[in-house]
């Protein structure tokens, strides 16, 4: 479907009509700005505002969705247009559905992600401005902004994309969550553990994101497996990598049994998953 083409059509019997924006926009209950959009093809009138649109412009829907005339002013009104005009009506009013839809979800999105932003901005100020007016200084107010910065990079990318998000997101988590650490390290009293302790534990613990984020989104291995591949890899493996990382430089009990028994507790569930899994599969196939 060509928007393009749909909006100057539009344009051009308006403007045989003699009608303005404005004049047409009071005979469908709408904005000039919202007729404006679809002319130019950057907005979508609802699907319900069709039919409306195509009588006040002396069209079918037909025509206005194809975005030209499909008979002449001589051919009988309702006349069949044809197995193959009518198949491409009937697909382009999917397309432009689905569109509309689209162009819908994208405006909510854009909102939300504008009203989150603003959120932000006001907190971090009022932090800021509370840390200065008692302390003269800013030190504790750097916490939230650190924070609240690692969080619009992690949500940003769910509001303003429509693909890739889950990497985008995870990029932004990779990028800004060292720089986080570093900045917590200068504001608490004990330094010099992001680069000994955090940054192993990070590293193994965006490695294993990673790994399971690309399973997930661009493979199609049963998600069944790869439920159990993630409890595996977060419960067994990152559980042992993790408590020897920190055992390094923390003093832990010699027989810390909480690390074994987490691990065999996510090792049965991976094994439940898998088995339940595929008894699913197995039963969808038989059908």
């Amino acid at each position: 479907m060509d928007n393009q083409k749909i909006g100057s059509f539009i344009s051009e019997l308006r403007k045989a009509k003699g009608m303005t924006q404005k004049e047409l926009a009071e005979k469908l209950n709408v904005t000039d700005k919202a007729v404006s959009k679809w002319e130019r093809g950057v907005g979508y009138p609802e699907i319900t505002m069709i039919p409306l649109l195509a009588d006040s412009l002396d069209i079918s829907t037909g025509e206005l969705l194809l975005g030209e005339r499909t008979c002449t002013d001589n051919e009988k009104e309702g006349m069949a247009l044809g197995p193959a005009k009518t198949d491409l009506i009937v697909a382009d009013t999917i397309e432009y559905v689905n569109q509309a839809h689209e162009y819908k979800a994208g405006r909510t999105n854009g909102i939300v992600l504008a009203i989150l932003s603003l959120t932000f901005l006001l907190s971090i100020f009022v932090c800021m401005l509370c840390n200065y007016v008692i302390s003269k200084t800013f030190d504790w107010s750097l916490y939230p902004l650190g924070g609240e910065v690692v969080a619009w990079l992690i949500v940003f990318p769910f509001l303003a994309l429509k693909r890739h998000r889950f990497v985008v997101s995870l990029a932004g988590l990779t990028v800004s969550i060292l720089p986080f650490l570093m900045l917590i390290e200068h504001l608490c009293p004990v330094k010099n553990w992001v680069f000994t302790m955090a940054l192993p534990i990070v590293a193994v613990s965006l490695i294993s994101l990673w790994l399971s984020v690309l399973l997930f989104v661009y493979t199609r291995i049963k998600r069944f497996y790869l439920v159990s591949f993630v409890l595996i890899l977060f419960g067994v493996v990152l559980n042992f990598l993790i408590n020897g990382i920190v055992s390094r430089y923390i003093s832990v009990p010699v027989n810390n049994i909480s690390v074994p028994i987490n691990a065999i507790s996510f090792a049965f569930l991976a094994a439940a998953v898998v088995i339940i899994g595929s008894v699913k599969d197995k039963a969808k196939k038989a059908r």
